[in-house]
């Protein structure tokens, strides 16, 4: 789940009336808003979880605009926010990988689930890239012998030693366990009957 908006700070670039309005609905939801100009350098919106581009009418904002705010703020998700928009317009958000959009009538609600969508889906391909850089560290490919001898170890511990109680653990049948356990150089726990 998001957390409390108050942790998360969003930049606000685009056309200033409009800007203001957006500055507004976010600070009323609680969050911290920057509105940085879009040719100099701001610290603080560099660390922002959000970036929500306002292309008023959409027919009025060029691509080479939006393509300014995608470089300057690359890999920070981009949520952008429009009046109206031509089927043109919504192929050119997809080809540039823009993370959500709202287009039609200022409703706060609608801007705020996007950016709140943004940040979480941002949040989730963090931690898949972190998941994915781990499993390549780990560079490992067990057998499937391997894996099964490391489930029947597992078993039988939380068991302790129990071969009934493992074989019903692993879903298996006992006798099904027991011929496991010789094959994979098992002793058959002490005080069991084959």
């Amino acid at each position: 789940m998001l957390e409390g908006p108050e942790s998360h700070l969003i930049a606000v670039v685009g056309r200033q009336p409009s800007r203001s309005a957006l500055r507004s609905t976010f600070e009323g939801a609680g969050y911290r808003v920057s509105e940085p100009p879009l040719g100099a350098v701001d610290p603080l919106a560099e660390r922002a979880a959000a970036v929500v581009l306002d292309a008023g009418d959409a027919e009025a904002t060029s691509v080479v605009e939006i393509e300014q705010v995608r470089a300057r703020f690359e890999g920070t998700p981009l949520v952008v926010v429009a009046d109206r928009a031509s089927a043109h317009f919504y192929a050119e958000l997809a080809r540039l990988g823009i993370d959500e959009a709202c287009i039609g009538p200022r409703e706060t609600g609608c801007v705020l689930r996007v950016t709140a969508r943004a940040i979480e889906l941002s949040r989730l391909r963090d931690q898949v890239g972190r998941l994915q850089r781990e499993l390549r560290a780990r560079d490992e490919t067990l057998s499937l012998r391997e894996l099964e001898r490391q489930a029947i170890a597992r078993a039988l511990a939380r068991t302790k030693g129990s071969v009934e109680k493992a074989a019903r653990l692993l879903g298996i049948g006992r006798a099904t366990l027991y011929r496991r356990l010789g094959e994979g150089g098992y002793a058959p726990p002490e005080g069991s009957a084959e």
